[in-house]
């Protein structure tokens, strides 16, 4: 991963164009340009896939807030890059237990109408929220962990926070290099009246091909899930006993 200062030197060599020192303190037009086409395409190339560069794991403590509110999902809420929650990946770390959902708006209406009593946790989004039910005893005392998806692709060495945008020369991308190199050789070339058709087929080509490399799981059919991995009882491995 590269810095704002050193993607643009790079893409400036590329293109025959002076090698600025800095970026963000910089007066030249050119230069400047340039950065604001780096956080056009690095926001929007956030925003196109479940990246797994961007794949974040989140730790928090059951707020118990009015409405079942257990984590505030806005951009003003503790997790402001916040764009969708991988499924299934929702646990009460305490009681060691996946929470039960995402609930449909008729379950969930079930639970809070008919008060059940529930053994393990339940959750639903809505609202720019994350709602738990039912609240924890001992809200304090109980922690979720969850893995969501980022749509900030930029990290920030000194507030040491993921951001929207490239802020300092020393920001770094969170995007591979060579797709964010890719990515503003066709806007420069658009914003500046030149031919760019084949610029943005091989970005996209290439964003493709990168979104084809991450690992999927395979397809189970059955009801089987993690208690394959981690089920109580006993595991014998495969070949570890004699065959008459």
């Amino acid at each position: 991963m590269a810095t704002l200062l050193q993607i643009t030197q790079e893409f400036c060599k590329r293109r025959g164009l002076p090698t600025p020192t800095a970026v963000a303190a910089s007066q030249d037009d050119t230069t400047l340009q340039i950065w604001g086409l780096l956080n056009e395409g690095s926001q929007e190339i956030a925003d196109r896939y479940e990246w797994q560069f961007l794949t974040t794991r989140y730790t928090f403590i059951h707020a118990a807030s009015t409405a079942y509110t257990a984590l505030d999902l806005s951009d003003s809420g503790p997790v402001p890059d916040y764009k969708a929650m991988l499924n299934r990946t929702l646990w009460d770390t305490n009681g060691r237990r996946e929470v039960n959902g995402p609930l449909s708006s008729k379950e969930w209406e079930v639970l809070l109408n008919l008060a059940v009593s529930q053994a393990v946790y339940n959750y639903r989004i809505f609202g720019n929220a994350l709602r738990i039910y039912p609240v924890p005893t001992v809200p304090a005392d109980v922690t979720f962990a969850m893995e969501y998806i980022s749509k900030y692709g930029v990290y920030s060495p000194t507030a040491a926070a993921n951001q929207e945008s490239f802020v300092l020369d020393t920001d770094i991308c969170r995007l591979p290099t060579n797709v964010i190199l890719a990515d503003i050789k066709w806007r420069w070339a658009y914003n500046k009246g030149l031919p760019y058709a084949e610029d943005f087929r091989a970005c996209e080509a290439l964003l493709v091909n990168l979104q084809g490399r991450d690992p999927a799981p395979d397809i189970v059919m059955d009801s089987s899930g993690y208690e394959q991995v981690a089920a109580p009882g006993l595991l014998v491995a495969a070949g570890s006993w004699n065959l008459p």
